[in-house]
């Protein structure tokens, strides 16, 4: 016998008999998990109606009574634990009809039908109704048990027997494995019916909510008579052959009652958990980015099967199902894939459909981001993959620091950064360097400013020397992202001729023992240019960029230098630092009572 969960029992004498088999069997048997319901007494009769439930399976909703006689009806409202709708929810009517085979009897029967079947037609439809006691009746065509089985103009309370077993039940041996009454031969002393098992007085019938095959259901196949093996028909249950559950429970439902309990398994609704939420993180343009949802029927066991399918939000994608997943199955995990073809922030509910009677639509929350990949480049704007660097031609000793910006073009939220994870230079006799060596850097929306240094300590022999290197910065997007991969690398072309002798070279340098601005090295200058100038005695100066308006762009110098000559260098930036655009500038020096002026030609 499977484990019960309701116990509904007839002629009981008050509610100190009810507890008393509570406290005597029950907690005996599995202590403190059973609860006695309300019992309704009837001054009427020296008996009643009871029911027992497990509190870790049922709650009771609400309980009562009909008045009728000889015996009055008493019913129960159980819900299921874990849930709390309706439908979760079942009513038990446990009764007691008149006993007797006279024609008087299965009148007062029909009558107490008739109360009974108007009470359930009185509830709303789909009301989830189980009939159940000792119903006294010998064949399913006495009137009593049309009452409560027969069409209605108002069918909400007709009932329905789950195996289908009409006939003259009383002594024919065709029914004798779902005989109840009675299990003995003989008196025991106490009184009660004998004469062996031969009558279906005790049944359980349905509405047919409890058997539409989904939902809360009656599992008819589980429909048993406990202890009834079919082989004991008009002789004591406990004589030979021994029935399947052993000679002691034959001995002790011989023993026990005029009848033997009826059962039947119900399953319960579906019920659906689904993962609450799930965040694919970042991830690249082309990336493959899958997630699992979990899907479960965690309805106890037996339940109904959980079907249900899956609708994915937009920038996301899941199968179309439909999907089973039976009680105690374990559940299923489903595949959700983001869209990676297209960058943006992705979001939206998963949305489960399915046979929870709780909840139809759960949702899953989805979320994820996929960036553009980066884009490197060594221009202020647009992709150059390729520049040079030229330090132009000067005296040995005169060589001025270049500068070499590494950018992430176009860069924003959804992009990512640029990751400048190497950089080698070859060639130029070893003469040009990183300054302060190269450190691995991810380039965001500010591009990463490299100085470059030309080492001429004896560069220059009979002729003049001109070295030429190449610099590749390599790069990539940033690690750790899915979907990230190797980009183009960056090349610099780095050239310097360094000039022999102390001649005044390309620039013009400035002579000694004058006040001169020298032409700026290079001129027209891609990102940085080498300014000199020299003094004749010792003065403040002002060495300031103007642009063809006249405006200020930077101020290079201002301050008190000795006499001689003097070098500095311009990154092509204004004092706010903002990169200015290419065109035509002027350089002007001013000293007590003289003013140079100098035109120079920036490329980008």
């Amino acid at each position: 016998m499977p484990t019960l969960d309701v116990i509904a029992v007839q002629e009981v004498q008050d509610q100190t008999a009810l507890n008393r088999w509570k406290t005597n069997v029950l907690d005996v048997v599995e202590p403190g998990q059973w609860t006695a319901a309300t019992y309704y007494d009837d001054a009427s009769v020296s008996f009643n109606q009871g029911l027992y439930y497990r509190t870790a399976s049922w709650t009771l909703a609400a309980s009562g009574k009909i008045e009728s006689s000889p015996r009055e009806i008493v019913w129960y409202r159980l819900r299921a634990t874990g849930y709390t709708v309706s439908a979760a929810e079942v009513t038990i009517y446990v009764m007691h009809y008149k006993a007797g085979s006279a024609g008087s009897d299965q009148d007062t029967r029909e009558i107490e039908a008739g109360i009974l079947r108007s009470a359930m037609n009185a509830q709303p439809a789909g009301t989830n109704m189980i009939v159940c006691g000792d119903f006294n009746m010998r064949s399913s065509t006495e009137g009593a048990y049309v009452v409560m089985t027969g069409s209605q103009a108002d069918n909400d309370g007709r009932v329905f027997d789950p195996i289908d077993r009409p006939g003259t039940w009383y002594n024919n041996s065709s029914f004798a494995d779902i005989h109840t009454q009675s299990p003995r031969t003989t008196n025991l002393g106490d009184g009660g019916a004998t004469g062996g098992m031969d009558d279906r007085f005790d049944q359980l019938l349905v509405t047919g909510s409890l058997e539409d095959g989904s939902g809360f259901d009656v599992i008819a196949s589980t429909y048993k008579a406990f202890g009834q093996d079919g082989l004991h028909f008009n002789n004591d249950i406990n004589a030979a052959p021994v029935i399947p559950e052993g000679q002691a429970v034959a001995d002790g439902l011989h023993a026990a009652s005029d009848h033997i309990p009826v059962y039947a398994q119900f399953q319960l609704p579906a019920l659906a958990s689904v993962t609450a939420s799930l965040d694919f993180g970042t991830v690249i343009v082309g990336a493959v980015a899958e997630m699992d949802v979990a899907v479960e029927n965690v309805a106890a066991d037996p339940a109904d099967d959980l079907d249900y399918t899956l609708v994915a939000p937009v920038g996301f994608t899941v199968p179309g199902g439909p999907f089973t997943d039976p009680s105690g199955g374990g559940g299923n995990l489903h595949t959700v894939t983001l869209l990676t073809g297209t960058a943006g922030i992705k979001a939206g509910n998963l949305v489960t459909s399915s046979n929870d009677v709780e909840n139809g639509a759960r949702n899953t929350a989805l979320s994820g981001t996929v960036l553009r990949h980066a884009v490197p480049t060594l221009a202020g704007s647009g992709v150059a993959l390729a520049d040079t660097v030229d330090w132009g031609t000067f005296e040995e000793g005169n060589s001025l620091d270049q500068t070499q910006d590494v950018a992430n073009d176009g860069y924003d939220a959804l992009q990512a950064l640029l990751e400048v994870y190497d950089a080698q230079i070859t060639g130029g006799d070893g003469r040009f360097s990183i300054v302060g060596g190269f450190s691995p850097v991810s380039v965001g929306g500010t591009a990463e400013t490299y100085t470059l240094h030309f080492d001429d300590a004896g560069a220059t022999g009979m002729n003049d020397s001109t070295f030429t290197a190449s610099l590749v910065f390599s790069t990539r997007d940033e690690s750790g992202i899915p979907g990230g991969t190797d980009l183009s690398d960056l090349t610099v072309t780095l050239t310097a001729t360094v000039q022999a002798g102390s001649a005044t070279g390309v620039g013009d340098e400035p002579g000694f023992g004058i006040t001169a601005l020298a032409a700026n090295v290079p001129n027209p200058f891609a990102g940085s240019t080498r300014i000199a100038f020299s003094l004749a005695q010792a003065a403040p100066v002002r060495l300031r960029v103007l642009d063809v308006r006249g405006r200020e762009v930077a101020t290079l110098r201002s301050e008190t230098l000795s006499a001689g000559e003097h070098r500095v260098g311009w990154d092509g930036r204004s004092d706010r630092g903002r990169d200015t655009p290419p065109g035509v500038y002027f350089l002007i020096l001013e000293t007590p009572g003289e003013r140079f002026t100098r035109r120079m030609t920036k490329l980008r």
